[in-house]
């Protein structure tokens, strides 16, 4: 009996340790995964943490994009508003100019009916050689007064032709930026200012002629 004792004992001994050992390497394979899933999540942490920085950097670009676009629509804005005052001053001078031109255009027009009163009146007074004589030098200067008319018609036209060619090229090569819509013809005329229009065919057509009207 005392022999079979040891035996038990030691057997239950023996037991012990295999369970202890199998508990130890329970634990060891429990703290191997426990390692693995705290890498896992550090790794996906890390990327998480590297998209997150791309994110805001995309973010920041979009904003200072934004901040660019909208600083730049901002300047069209001021420079349209600023152009639209500009045109309507221009304007507003432009007419009170043609109401000027107009005035100026019925003061000559009366002035040559004046003129051809008198003209009448002088050629009753002549002999009718010279009567015949100042309507020949009449209808000379009326072709020459109409001569000059269409040339400066036709100068016109040709300039109108070349102002809408140059706006054309313009408009294909446009960029941002205000348009120059001056354009001088070769006559010296402006013609994007009426005044200077009329004031040249005025000139052209009875500058010469008022003169040698007699008076």
């Amino acid at each position: 009996a005392e022999k079979r004792e040891p035996i038990k004992e030691y057997a239950q001994n023996i037991r012990m340790i295999l369970l202890a050992e199998k508990s130890i390497g329970d634990k060891k394979e429990e703290t191997e995964r426990m390692r693995e899933f705290i890498q896992l999540k550090e790794d996906k942490l890390e990327m998480a943490r590297r998209k997150f920085k791309k994110d805001c950097e995309r973010l920041n670009t979009y904003l200072a994009n934004i901040q660019e676009d909208a600083t730049k629509e901002q300047k069209e804005a001021n420079e349209k508003v600023k152009e639209r005052v500009t045109k309507e001053e221009e304007k507003k001078r432009l007419q009170t100019d043609l109401i000027t031109l107009q005035k100026n255009i019925e003061k000559k027009v009366e002035d040559l009916r004046t003129l051809r009163k008198h003209q009448e009146f002088i050629e009753k007074m002549y002999p009718k050689e010279e009567a015949d004589i100042l309507s020949k030098r009449k209808k000379e200067r009326k072709e020459r007064l109409d001569k000059r008319k269409k040339d400066v018609e036709r100068q016109y036209q040709r300039d109108r032709e070349k102002e809408k060619e140059k706006e054309a090229r313009d408009k294909e090569r446009t960029t941002p930026g205000l348009p120059d819509n001056t354009f001088v013809t070769q006559t010296g005329v402006d013609k994007s200012n009426p005044y200077s229009v009329y004031k040249s065919i005025i000139k052209s057509v009875f500058g010469k002629g008022e003169k040698e009207l007699p008076g």
